[in-house]
């Protein structure tokens, strides 16, 4: 069981709250009536749940918000990416979308996971792709100068109210190889190195992360991101573990879907695959290993016998997850199925979330509980 170094208040304390009595006849509790909800048995199973939050669904929607409160950790959807960020011009900086999500989380006394501090996606204007002609014009130190100011500023300004980063996002392609972004074209291999490094200097308290999408399965990225760990721990990088994304279809796309997505979408991987990625990472010398962005899309249009595929796929993933001594936080990348990415990203692709259209569980909400519940009765 793994527990983020700065529990809040409610977190792993809360009490059991039961419906049934003591009988004074047989002077024996009878079997009481587990009330708990999703965030007691979350925090009472040392596996926090969460969901990325929108910044104008929070604070337009009173039932999304509802829903939020309900979640013990909290991921900004987009309000912390260089670009939402800095979008115009180098140290200008904007805080509206990214305050409110943080200043919620300390109402609801909710752990933060700030996503993501250095990505090749979703960054400034000013800041050139890496295979653009622009980019020769920067310089490596110039850039290692951009990216440790970016990291100061950010991570300073939520020091002690954000518990998790994902310092780097996606470097790797699915061969292995390093991904050509402006950070690895200029600065070069080391700068995921230097970006962990000034992150563990800013803020010594934050759990540091490496975060990607198709490492559930293993195969040339899986191995590339290990390797990196266990060279990392070895020279010192201070990086804490991996978030594993998690974005699923429950049927494989066809190809001529596949040509259409412009999402990452793989089929959940057998329970002993999925165990051997996580053995690797712990072994490579992850301390925690996060489930980050989880989704599993159904085919439109969904059926209920869709519902409960997607259900029991989830319920797999996530028992060989709670299982495993290194496991962390879970966080579905959204909330409910009215407000997800995956509509825009994977035409004729949807209902991915726990929560439906108007935020009433689905099966996998139910199963999701159910494993929880189980994991949290072990002894540990």
């Amino acid at each position: 069981m793994i527990r983020l170094q700065k529990p809040r208040t409610l977190l792993f304390l809360c009490p059991l709250t039961f419906l049934a009595t003591v009988s004074p006849a047989q002077n024996v509790a009878p079997r009481q009536a587990d009330v708990r909800t999703l965030r007691d048995l979350a925090d009472a199973a040392g596996h926090p749940v969460g969901g990325a939050i929108s910044t104008d669904a929070l604070t337009g929607d009173a039932d999304y918000a509802a829903a939020t409160a309900k979640l013990s950790i909290l991921t900004p959807e987009n309000a912390l990416k260089m670009g939402r960020l800095c979008p115009h011009e180098r140290g200008v900086y904007t805080w509206e979308e990214a305050d409110p999500i943080v200043d919620f989380a300390d109402r609801h006394d909710q752990l933060m996971h700030g996503h993501v501090l250095v990505w090749h996606y979703q960054k400034p204007d000013w800041l050139p792709d890496g295979n653009s002609p622009a980019a020769k014009q920067w310089t490596r130190d110039e850039l290692l100068q951009v990216m440790d100011e970016h990291i100061e500023t950010v991570v300073s300004r939520y020091q002690g109210r954000i518990d998790l980063w994902d310092v780097v996002n996606e470097a790797f392609k699915n061969n292995g190889t390093r991904r050509p972004s402006i950070w690895q074209t200029v600065i070069g291999d080391d700068y995921i190195e230097s970006a962990f490094r000034k992150a563990r200097r800013v803020d010594p308290d934050a759990d540091l992360i490496y975060n990607d999408y198709g490492l559930e399965s293993g195969g040339p990225k899986t191995d590339a991101v290990v390797a990196m760990i266990r060279d990392f721990k070895q020279r010192g990088v201070p990086i804490d573990g991996v978030g594993l994304q998690c974005h699923f279809t429950i049927d494989p796309p066809t190809n001529e879907e596949q040509e259409t997505l412009r999402a990452p979408h793989d089929v959940v991987p057998p329970p002993q695959v999925f165990k051997k990625v996580l053995d690797d990472l712990a072994a490579a010398g992850c301390r925690r290993i996060d489930l980050t962005e989880i989704d599993l899309s159904v085919r439109r249009p969904t059926t209920d016998q869709d519902l409960k595929r997607q259900a029991e796929a989830l319920r797999r993933l996530l028992e060989t997850f709670v299982a495993h001594p290194a496991a962390g936080s879970i966080t579905f990348w959204g909330v409910a199925d009215n407000r997800s990415w995956i509509d825009s990203f994977a035409p004729g692709f949807g209902d991915a979330l726990i929560l439906d259209h108007r935020y009433q569980p689905k099966p996998a909400h139910d199963a999701l509980i159910d494993v929880l519940r189980r994991d949290a009765g072990r002894t540990r």
